[in-house]
Formats: C-alpha cells, sequence, structure tokens
C-alpha cells in the first residue's frame, strides 16, 4: 500500500510542470517527491536575533563622525531609505519643515493598506515625531468610523452614508469623482451629525492627548454651515470646493464636534496649533491604485494649505497573492500612476514608499514565502526610485524569505501570515523610526558642518 502511494506521488510529481501552471491571476504547483518526503526543511530566522543586530546597527551610525562612515554604515543597514540617484538630500525638505514645526504646524499623512489598520505603525511615527518636534492629537479621523483603533474611540450620531473610492462595491463608494484628500466622503443632507471622540488612555502614546485645534474637512455644502466644539463655533459659506475650518479649543483628550446643514464631509482633525501631525489613512484592501479617481483640484488646495512635507504610501500586500511576470508590469504601472498623481497634487511634498512585508502561504506542504514576492519586491523598489521617490524594504527589514513564519512563531504576526501583530507593528516601526532619525541626524550634522 505504501509503495502504491509513494508510486503514486512520483508519477504526479514527474508529470507536473516544476514551476507550476500559470492561471494567469494565481501560479498553480505541485511539490516535488523530495519536497513530499522529507518535509519542511527551511532554515528560519530568529527575528529577535535579526531585530537585535538591526537595532544594534543602527545605534552604531550615531557616533560615525565623518560623511563616509556615515553612508558606508547606512548603505549597508537592510534599514536603509532607498533614495533616487541615492540623494541623501531627498529628505531635506521634510526634515527642514519639523525643525520649524515649533512655528509652523506639520502634516505628514500615512496611506496604506489593512497592515496599518488600527493606527498600527502610524500611532508609533507620530508619537516618536511628536515627542521630538512637538504637536498633539490623532490627526484625521473620518466622520463615521471605520474599524477600531488603538489610539482613539469614536462614534457618529446620526450614522450618515459614508462612501470609499478604495472600496469594492458602487454601493460604498463616493457619490461622485471628489472623495476628498482622504478618498473617503460622509454625506449630510440637513440637520445635525455629532461625532465625538475620546483618545484612548495608554501610556504608550501620550502625545493623541491634549490637541487643541479641531478641523472639520468639508467639500460642497448647499448652504450656511454651523461646527460647533465646546464653547466655539465657527460658520461656513456656501462652498462647491474643499474648505478647512478650524475652531480652537482648550487642550483636551475627549471631544464632541456637532456639524448642521448641507454638505459633503471628507472627515475632522485632532490637531494642535503648532507641532507635528500624523494622519493614518487605512484602505483595507486596498492595492494603492485609486488615488488618480479622486478629483486633482480639492487635493491640490488641501495639501498646499497644510504644509504636508511628506507623504508615506504603504501598499503591495494585496496583490502579492496574484503577482506574476505576466501582470507584474501593469500593476507597477498603476502604481506608477498613483506616484505621478501625487507628484502633481502635491509638489513640495516628498514620498516614501514602504513595500510590502513577508507574506506566507502553504507551498510543499509547509508554510513559505509567496513564490513571486521577492521578483516583486525588487520591480517594486526599482519602479519608486526610478519615478523619484524614496523605498524602505520592509520585506528586507523583517528578514526576507520566510520571515513571516518566523514572525509569527514570535508572536509578531497573526496567522493569516500576513498582518502584524500590536508588538510586530511597534518592532516594525520601532526600525522605520530610527532610520528615519539617522537620515535627520545626518541631515542635522551635514547643516552643522557647513556652519
Amino acid at each position: 500500500m505504501i509503495f502504491s502511494v509513494v508510486a503514486a506521488l512520483a508519477l504526479l510529481c514527474a508529470v507536473f510542470p516544476g514551476d507550476g501552471i500559470d492561471l494567469g491571476f494565481a501560479q498553480l504547483r505541485f511539490p516535488g517527491l523530495i519536497e513530499v518526503l522529507q518535509g519542511d526543511s527551511t532554515d528560519f530566522i530568529d527575528p529577535e536575533e535579526q531585530m537585535a543586530r538591526l537595532v544594534q546597527e543602527q545605534m552604531a551610525l550615531k557616533y560615525a563622525k565623518d560623511d563616509s562612515a556615515y553612508i558606508t554604515k547606512l548603505n549597508r543597514s537592510e534599514t536603509k531609505i532607498w533614495f533616487p540617484n541615492d540623494d541623501m538630500t531627498y529628505l531635506d525638505t521634510v526634515f527642514a519643515a519639523l525643525d520649524n514645526a515649533s512655528k509652523k504646524h506639520v502634516r505628514i499623512i500615512h496611506y496604506g493598506d489593512s497592515q496599518i489598520e488600527l493606527d498600527r505603525m502610524s500611532c508609533d511615527l507620530r508619537e516618536m515625531l511628536q515627542s521630538k518636534f512637538g504637536g498633539h492629537g490623532k490627526g484625521w479621523i473620518p466622520i463615521v468610523p471605520i474599524a477600531g483603533n488603538n489610539t482613539l474611540s469614536a462614534s457618529c450620531a446620526p450614522r450618515l452614508y459614508q462612501g470609499f473610492q478604495y472600496s469594492f462595491f458602487d454601493e460604498t463608494k463616493p457619490r461622485d469623482s471628489k472623495g476628498g484628500p482622504y478618498a473617503t466622503t460622509a454625506y449630510l443632507t440637513g440637520g445635525t451629525v455629532t461625532v465625538t471622540v475620546r483618545c484612548v488612555d495608554a501610556p504608550r502614546y501620550q502625545h493623541v492627548h491634549g490637541f487643541d485645534r479641531v478641523k472639520v474637512l468639508t467639500g460642497s455644502n448647499g448652504g450656511t454651515l454651523a461646527v460647533k466644539c465646546g464653547d466655539a463655533t465657527a460658520q461656513v459659506s456656501p462652498n462647491k470646493s474643499l474648505t478647512v475650518t478650524s475652531v480652537d479649543i482648550d487642550s483636551t483628550s475627549s471631544a464632541k464636534v456637532s456639524i448642521s446643514g448641507s454638505a459633503h464631509l471628507y472627515g475632522i482633525l485632532l490637531d494642535s496649533r503648532t507641532g507635528v501631525a500624523v494622519d493614518n489613512v487605512p484602505m483595507r484592501g486596498c492595492t494603492g491604485n485609486i488615488f488618480t479617481l479622486i478629483a486633482k483640484e480639492e487635493v491640490k488646495d488641501f495639501f498646499a494649505k497644510e504644509n504636508v512635507p511628506l507623504v508615506i504610501l504603504q501598499f503591495g500586500g494585496n496583490v502579492t497573492p496574484l503577482i506574476n511576470k505576466k501582470n507584474l508590469p501593469v500593476v507597477l504601472d498603476q502604481l506608477r500612476s498613483q506616484i505621478e498623481y501625487f507628484q502633481e497634487v502635491a509638489p513640495g511634498s516628498r514620498i516614501l514608499f514602504i513595500g510590502p512585508s513577508d507574506m506566507a502561504t502553504r507551498r510543499g506542504g509547509a508554510l513559505h514565502t509567496y513564490t513571486n514576492l521577492p521578483m516583486y519586491v525588487d520591480a517594486l523598489k526599482a519602479m519608486c526610485l526610478e519615478a523619484g521617490v524614496a523605498y524602505w524594504d520592509m520585506f528586507a527589514v523583517m528578514g526576507g524569505q520566510d520571515s513571516m513564519v518566523s514572525w509569527n512563531k514570535n508572536g509578531w504576526a497573526g496567522s493569516d501570515y500576513i498582518h502584524f501583530s500590536t508588538e510586530g507593528a511597534q518592532r516594525m516601526t520601532e526600525l522605520f523610526n530610527n532610520s528615519f532619525m539617522l537620515y535627520y541626524d545626518y541631515y542635522t550634522f551635514r547643516h552643522n558642518k557647513k556652519q
């Protein structure tokens, strides 16, 4: 009986192509006989050792005494930021804006797929930047809460219809091509809507508390709109374009924002009057190719008014299971068009693309990296650099091939082998923050050297 089973397996392995069958939307593969008989022999990384090594490398950089040593060590680390044309000054305008944040409020917008849901990654970046450069508050929130949140709870009464440009279904998309800078629109058609927010009491995120400026983003409104928060009120004149209405209040960790009239509502910004805001904009299921659906005029005006020196785009995971050599050029062209969209609507902003993490699927009787993910990461990085934007390689930082399995075993990733756990997101963002600040330190070092 056993010999018959082995013989049948051998025959199936022999006739099935080694590289699998390309179905267009996926790759169908059958494991080889050796894989079947030997099982999984992959030598998985130790994520604790990987993270400790990278942090140690980053800390050593703080003591580099000259330009050449700094650049050499940075370029050897998996945590490096890749710059177009190896231009180490690419983020200088971002760092200059951060240095001036005590005088002029700075907004950084972090768009991403479900990997950043719950405010993951954005919240640790926000806390780090606000601790160093000043500022309080969560930044952008939608009128109707989309998902849970690690840093803030919110409710909306009455619950309005809200559409998303990244929705797969027509009935949950915006009713026009606008959608605003956050690709989300709620529709107030008379009466009053009240959004209640309360910051979560998490010691790790102290700066989400204490916001003292509330901004309401509106699109087309059919008449005078009234905005109230606490004892402060503001009137919005009839307008067909994006309007940012500010209401200054006493420093608080909770608030009720009431909006009366008829308007397209793009969200609320919980900010401070100076310092840094980091907006978390999660788009579940999105491949990152929806921004070109949004009318440019309003978005361009918003970026100009809100002083946005940096846009972070974090996408790639949702297309990974489907990627192959045939559709790769199409996927890259779509993402490049999104980059070009932001380069047009936000010419004063720098763009940093964070590529996908490792993702695992069952293959050959065990869990392994999706076959075409390494190819996709390399091609995505090359496209970003060619398009003139920076790239951070999360796949390499994790440890590369098959690292997601190790992260899961360590409690740093979920059972879907796609998403980080809360701790995993914190560890990943720690490395990103360290890397970002190393380039800031190098910026400071170069400017001090000139003086």
